[in-house]
């Protein structure tokens, strides 16, 4: 989502620049983050503070500028303010989200797949319980989170093997054996 609102913001950016409020000769990295308190909003940015000095503007009032831009034609954003130095938070409509929960839906068991790991081979070893003292909650985390995460590697396209690790090496099973 924050991509989308990164593209929004860049669209408000791209019509300050065509109406000639803004230079735009710097264009900095648009980071969006979620407020800190729900007041705030669904979004942040502070690209605004970044721009003013490339800019020789005053943050608020190039966060004005954009405010305008982001308002104006976007059913997406319900809401635009500013807040303290410059920072633009974001209220999203309902059918923003309404929108991305059906793109998720409509790819069902897909979403969230990727090729980053492609052609790559992973072995993933997990649990490694000691063979000489009780099993306990610990090793189950163990387990679940190596298949979470042997799960989560083949999901990003990986090719994953995994094992149970079981350590059966060293002094204790030296003893053992005796």
């Amino acid at each position: 989502m924050k991509n989308v609102i990164r593209q929004l913001i860049k669209i408000a950016l791209d019509k300050a620049k065509e109406s000639g409020e803004l230079e735009l000769s710097v264009l900095p990295d648009i980071i969006v983050e979620k407020p800190k308190e729900d007041k705030f909003g669904d979004f942040s940015t502070s690209v605004s503070m970044m721009l003013a000095k490339p800019e020789g503007k005053k943050p608020r009032d190039i966060a004005d500028i954009l405010c305008r831009h982001l308002q104006n034609g976007e059913s997406q954003v319900a809401s635009v303010n500013i807040a303290g130095p410059g920072f633009i938070n974001l209220k999203m409509t309902p059918a923003f989200f309404l929108n991305r929960l059906v793109k998720v839906a409509e790819q069902g068991d897909q979403f969230g797949s990727s090729d980053a790991g492609k052609g790559k081979k992973v072995l993933l070893e997990f649990v490694s319980a000691n063979p000489t003292g009780p099993l306990h909650v610990g090793h189950g985390r163990g387990a679940a989170a190596g298949d979470m995460l042997g799960r989560l590697l083949k999901k990003a396209g990986y090719d994953v093997s995994t094992e149970y690790y079981i350590n059966d090496v060293g002094n204790q099973m030296n003893i053992l054996g005796r």
